[in-house]
């Protein structure tokens, strides 16, 4: 073969995308395809994006552990927040467990509640449901995970360096464990005044 017939070819032309779109993307076609492929997942925009896909994929429920909704659920992520519409406009449940109850919603997360409140409840974790989390995952941690198949799992550490993440769109053993560990504790807890 003719090396300057393959080298006048013209490559097909890409779509320019930013590090953080390629992320989305590739975490998207992640879950699309359920690959039980775990990957780190530390950094807040990538936290967004998988919480994203979570949202995307769930058919039913999605359950979160986390410290305080005044910060990136859905902050000023215009994915999260879109995902999330998307995800409530279906009547799927959003159940939440916040660590911190004093802390006021951000005005994102507010605006959901305003229209979506049936299908959103969040309560506030207590000792032994704290306890429970850290004693199931052998570590302190947030989570959130859907449908008992996929998740995301952070440590807690304060201090950014220390801190780790792992998601993976297909693990149902981990997945279930972390949901029959949040429904055991969920129904007890106390209903956060929002």
């Amino acid at each position: 073969m003719d090396d300057s017939t393959t080298m006048s070819k013209e490559l097909p032309e890409t779509k320019k995308m930013t590090r953080d779109e390629r992320y989305l993307d590739a975490v998207d076609n992640l879950a699309a395809n359920k690959m039980s492929i775990p990957f780190e997942s530390v950094e807040p925009n990538h936290a967004g994006a998988v919480l994203c896909s979570l949202l995307k994929y769930s058919n039913k429920e999605i359950r979160i552990y986390t410290h305080t909704l005044n910060g990136n659920i859905p902050g000023d992520n215009k994915n999260l927040k879109f995902e999330l519409e998307e995800f409530l406009k279906q009547k799927r449940r959003l159940k939440i467990v916040v660590q911190t109850p004093h802390n006021h919603p951000s005005k994102s997360f507010n605006e959901l509640l305003e229209k979506y409140r049936e299908y959103i409840e969040v309560r506030i974790a207590n000792e032994d449901f704290q306890k429970s989390i850290e004693k199931a995952c052998k570590n302190e941690v947030f989570f959130a995970v859907n449908d008992e198949s996929s998740y995301r799992i952070e440590t807690t550490d304060t201090e950014k360096s220390k801190r780790k993440a792992i998601a993976c769109f297909y693990d149902p053993p981990v997945a279930g464990n972390l949901s029959k560990v949040f429904k055991a504790g969920f129904k007890g807890l106390e209903i956060a005044n929002l």
